[in-house]
């Protein structure tokens, strides 16, 4: 516990004794804004007045009085009836030696009971640099690691590489034209392609490896070149942030070997056909509307591979599962939880958090983000102008559930 919860449990058992109905959650112990003022203080006595009817400073004379836990070595009267605290320093600082004896091994629990957790995050597409949605999640789901490693968890965190499909299929093409335009060569990039510099940078490795000798190769080569590259990359910008994974797990491997096809048999007691494309029936378990997981043209949703992937992890032998999503999945959590149901899983088994969406601020101006435009900066940018650390740690001072505003300016005056 805390030492501010030490000091609001006394005030609540002292409060107790005056038999009016006091709640804890009406006891307010803050930090003090002024040394003199002690170490931390309280308005209680003001609060317990009304219902005392007495003075305040009587009241906190009365606190004052009665006031013993070993963590505070004063306890004195301020104002109209303001209580303040000074801690024992030597009480408090003694935890530093048992610390430094613990070592590592300080603060272990063993709440998860060896639980076999499956941690999964950043996940990125692997068509370009991480962009800070992306950094935001490695930095909380790093820490989130951490702790449940922790708390007693078996713990394995890994990467989900989109590497099928058709943002795959434009990086392919978006690829082979910067890799032709370098060669002088008529070219041309998708309108819903990639426009960043790592796409240009990518071409120009080509062809200082192989000259022209790529230009008859086809997009499939071209995607593939493209994803090991940038994949790279990704690792590279997410080591120097300190962030590492223990398992990269590829979606064409998991269309390769059929498990899609396996998942699609298992769901067909649930699906139904409407305009020549196939229906998962979400509805039932709370989803605003059912799901589309096969078109009428026959290719697949985002949403079926993904439903085999989680049916992969659980063949894995995880207990538990744990996805951190930007914000813009929200609508993946019912559809999600459904499909595993209807695979007979306990839904309650995943654990779905998201990742709300990060603002880039630099002299008093935001930064607009783009990534297939190549006007966002990107994690490593980042890093490189505030460091590791200030990133870090503004990344996770907030909620995962909560905007945040980052500061560049602000960020560097931590980071240096």
């Amino acid at each position: 516990m805390t030492i501010e919860g030490k000091i609001k449990e006394e005030l609540f058992r002292i409060a107790s004794e005056y038999n009016v109905g006091f709640n804890e959650e009406n006891i307010v112990v803050e930090h003090s804004k002024a040394k003199e003022h002690g170490d931390f203080a309280t308005n209680i006595a003001m609060r317990l007045a009304s219902l005392l009817h007495k003075k305040p400073f009587e009241i906190a004379d009365d606190i004052i009085s009665k006031f013993s836990i070993p963590e505070v070595k004063k306890v004195e009267k301020a104002g109209p009836g303001f209580i303040n605290f000074f801690l024992n320093t030597e009480q408090v600082t003694s935890i530093i030696q048992t610390i430094v004896d613990a070592g590592a091994n300080y603060g272990q629990v063993n709440v998860g009971k060896n639980e076999k957790t499956m941690l999964e995050y950043v996940s990125a597409n692997p068509t370009g640099a991480l962009h800070l949605g992306h950094a935001r999640g490695a930095a909380i789901g790093d820490c989130l690691a951490r702790i449940l490693k922790k708390c007693g968890y078996d713990v394995t965190r890994e990467y989900y590489v989109n590497d099928a499909g058709n943002q795959v299929n434009n990086l392919g093409r978006s690829l082979k034209g910067r890799y032709l335009e370098q060669l002088g060569l008529p070219f041309s990039i998708p309108e819903d392609g990639y426009h960043g510099p790592d796409i240009i940078e990518f071409a120009k490795s080509l062809v200082k490896e192989g000259g022209d000798s790529y230009k008859d190769k086809d997009e499939e080569f071209f995607s593939e070149v493209g994803i090991k590259l940038a994949l790279e990359n990704i690792k590279k910008d997410l080591k120097d942030f300190r962030v590492e994974f223990d398992v990269f797990t590829s979606e064409k491997a998991i269309r390769k070997a059929g498990k899609v096809e396996q998942v699609i048999e298992l769901l067909k007691d649930n699906c139904y056909k409407q305009d020549g494309a196939l229906f998962l029936n979400t509805t039932k378990d709370g989803d605003d509307k059912d799901r589309v997981i096969i078109k009428k043209d026959g290719s697949y949703t985002y949403l079926l591979p993904d439903i085999a992937y989680h049916k992969n992890k659980f063949d894995r032998g995880y207990e538990k599962l744990i996805d951190l999503f930007g914000a813009d999945h929200h609508g993946y959590i019912a559809r999600m939880k459904s499909s595993l149901k209807s695979l007979g899983y306990n839904p309650d088994k995943l654990d779905i958090e998201l990742v709300q969406m990060v603002r880039l601020f630099k002299d008093g101006q935001e930064y607009k983000m783009s990534k297939r435009t190549g006007n966002a900066i990107s994690l490593k940018e980042l890093c490189e102008e505030c460091g590791v650390d200030a990133v870090r740690f503004f990344f996770v001072s907030r909620a995962s559930s909560q905007h945040l505003d980052f500061n560049i300016d602000l960020a560097k005056t931590v980071g240096t």
